[in-house]
């Protein structure tokens, strides 16, 4: 029955995605295919613009909850993805959406990660964690805590004999490609499920090391998309500062349009409603949780912003990806 509604799921989701293509006369109408809970700043540039409301108060385990169940009541199932640490506002939000049938993920860069909190994801059901190594620059702690991070997950998954695809990801800036192949190798040896090439949001500050890239996205533990991987060496090639690539920069485009707007709907730590992380929110947080149905009716001007860009997104938290079966 599970794998049935996974499949209704992935329909669905891949039919939003055909409408968020269209030039609708209400881009509103284009209703999101999945929901991102952003915790923190996790993985946004530094000098990423900033979000009026952002010092109000932050939403607590159980407002992320009601997060998901009002995203539920309103979509349907639809994959939900938490961007941070492994708090317990992301073990509550995560579990909350396992239990009414959301593909979910967590992506992090392994803080509050130890053995305890890997135990308390895997009871939550979470599908996927994804965490970042981020070993290409020169501050190797963030590296260590999530090589760690790795190791609980993988312990935790043993202990409890519950299925959890345990993904190691490589930001690639800096000194990546000299370290790629070994994480590759550390990855298959400590029991991950494989090590996928993360672009930034930002063109800049990317190694030109193509053959390395070619390499580890393509070997056998590698999870690289070719769609992102493609997009990621025009983005090596055009280091211009701005958000992914130009779109006249890809050989072949992906999508026509960004489907991003109709696509995507992200909720932040003070509760900020957005699709696009890099355009003006559609609602500015008030510290509670949302309302995400009306907010999504006023998203027209966010969603025509988005529409309006001449950008590929290359991240893999912005660009469409599979849904997890």
């Amino acid at each position: 029955m599970r794998m049935l509604e996974q499949r209704l799921i992935g329909l669905r989701g891949r039919l939003r995605r055909a409408a968020a293509r269209l030039p609708l006369a209400r881009p509103a109408l284009a209703r999101p295919a999945r929901l991102d809970l952003r915790l923190d700043a996790f993985d946004l540039p530094p000098d990423a613009p900033a979000v009026p409301g952002a010092d109000a108060p932050r939403l607590g385990p159980a407002d992320w909850g009601r997060v998901v169940v009002d995203a539920v009541h309103w979509l349907g199932p639809v994959p939900v993805t938490a961007i941070g640490p492994a708090s317990e506002a992301a073990v509550e939000g995560l579990r909350v959406a396992h239990r009414l049938d959301c593909p979910t993920v967590l992506d992090t860069d392994g803080r509050e990660l130890d053995g305890e909190r890997a135990l308390l994801l895997v009871d939550s059901g979470v599908a996927r964690v994804r965490v970042t190594v981020d070993a290409g620059r020169e501050d190797a702690a963030g590296a260590e805590q999530a090589r760690s991070a790795v190791a609980a997950l993988v312990a935790a998954r043993e202990e409890r004999r519950r299925p959890l695809d345990v993904e190691v990801v490589l930001p690639w800036v800096g000194r990546a490609p000299a370290v790629a192949r070994e994480l590759l190798r550390w990855a298959a040896e400590v029991g991950a499920d494989g090590l996928a090439v993360r672009a930034p949001h930002l063109a800049r500050d990317l190694p030109a090391d193509p053959e390395v890239l070619d390499e580890v996205a393509g070997a056998e533990h590698g999870r690289t998309r070719p769609m992102i991987a493609g997009a990621l060496h025009a983005m090596v090639a055009h280091q211009d500062g701005g958000v992914g690539v130009e779109r006249k920069r890809l050989v072949r485009a992906p999508w026509s349009r960004c489907p991003v707007g109709g696509e995507r709907v992200e909720v932040g730590p003070t509760g900020t409603v957005a699709s696009c992380p890099f355009q003006a929110p559609i609602v500015v947080g008030a510290g509670r949780p949302p309302d995400l149905r009306a907010a999504w009716a006023g998203a027209a001007a966010h969603l025509e912003a988005i529409r309006a860009c001449d950008r590929c997104c290359v991240h893999d938290a912005l660009a469409p990806r599979p849904v997890l079966g």
